[in-house]
């Protein structure tokens, strides 16, 4: 697939490259994935590397300057939205 994807100028970004979503915009400025969140395997896998990372207070200073730093970039225009 991703043979076919390079070739048809198709990008791909793994899920797991986002943490089962942890490490995007979807938690940015929320709160910690509940229990309820933890639902899948991935899910728990993730919220316990982020444990690892530090506290949730941390893992959102990560957010807030992988942010900055996607916002500088499409700024830029050295990235398309």
């Amino acid at each position: 697939m991703a043979n076919w994807c390079a070739n048809n100028g198709v990008s791909l970004i793994a899920f797991g490259t986002v943490g089962s979503g942890i490490l995007s915009e979807r938690y940015l400025g929320q709160p910690a994935p509940t229990q309820e969140q933890k639902d899948t395997a991935s899910m728990r896998m993730y919220s316990a590397t982020a444990s690892r990372f530090g506290d949730w207070k941390l893992v959102q200073e990560l957010l807030k300057t992988m942010d900055a730093i996607a916002s500088d970039v499409r700024s830029s225009g050295r990235c398309a939205d």
